[in-house]
């Protein structure tokens, strides 16, 4: 019975996104992975401990993940500061579809459509595709904008 639980342990290939697969990429200190664990989990309660564990996370070089990126800037998001989103955004070279969203959210949900759009043409002029989760925020902001 033990012997086949860890045959399925060894054959076990995570799918999608699972918590290994956004540290295989990041520092492996576990100081720098508690840091980074509080933010995916949405345990940060003030924007001066959010800036915190942003400033270990950056110093650990985990700065470029995706997935730590993407949550820093919707975390900024919820706290109004849709600047410091952009400067979490800034940060990461690889940019996908998932990180654009995140930062075009960042700015549509707190008002600023203009940023919100402005980032929307930058995704398509580095050659991003959009997909279905782009066109419903860039649509409404341009709607919100009509009415201004």
């Amino acid at each position: 019975n033990a012997m086949l639980m860890l045959k399925r342990v060894r054959l076990f290939k995570p799918r999608f996104v699972t918590v290994g697969t956004i540290f295989s990429s990041s520092s492996s200190s576990s100081y720098i992975d508690r840091h980074i664990s509080v933010i995916l989990c949405d345990q940060v309660s003030s924007l001066e401990s959010l800036r915190k564990h942003n400033a270990l996370i950056i110093t650990g070089g985990n700065s470029d993940n995706v997935f730590v990126a993407s949550k820093l800037i919707s975390s900024y998001a919820s706290f109004g500061k849709p600047n410091l989103s952009s400067r979490v955004f800034d940060l990461v070279s690889r940019r996908d579809v998932f990180l654009w969203n995140s930062i075009i959210k960042a700015h549509f949900s707190n008002g600023d459509y203009p940023r919100a759009l402005g980032f929307f043409f930058s995704m398509l002029l580095s050659g991003q595709s959009p997909d279905h989760f782009t066109a419903p925020m860039v649509v409404s902001a341009c709607a919100e904008l009509s009415w201004r």
